[in-house]
């Protein structure tokens, strides 16, 4: 993929995530395969797509926007014990309050998700 989560052999496919990696970082090990940058790719992909169908209708430039990932990020790991191990900054923190922490940020993504009653 290039800096537009677009495929350098078949332009019309698009990706993101795990199952994508970005010639633009080639040999290095960044980005990692996280599921942050999974998250932050969500929009730009949703946007380059939508430029490349009206760049099909349209012939116009499809103006894509690139990805830029960043350096850093926090990192927590449920170890399955009431525990977790969390990574943030070159630290690393320990306990049950990491693992009560990465509950609490993962609901609050999956929340946004809910369908409302019908």
């Amino acid at each position: 993929m290039n800096k537009y989560l677009q495929s350098i052999s078949y332009p019309n496919l698009f990706g993101a995530g795990d199952c994508a990696s970005s010639i633009d970082y080639s040999g290095m090990d960044f980005p990692p395969k996280a599921g942050v940058y999974a998250l932050r790719q969500g929009p730009i992909l949703a946007h380059n797509l939508q430029r490349y169908i009206q760049h099909l209708s349209h012939g116009d430039d499809p103006h894509f926007k690139a990805f830029v990932p960043q350096t850093d990020f926090l990192r927590l790991l449920n170890t399955g014990d009431g525990q977790g191990i969390g990574v943030r900054f070159g630290l690393s923190y320990k306990g049950s309050w990491v693992w009560k922490l990465k509950d609490w940020l993962d609901r609050r993504w999956v929340r946004k998700f809910d369908l409302p009653d019908s």
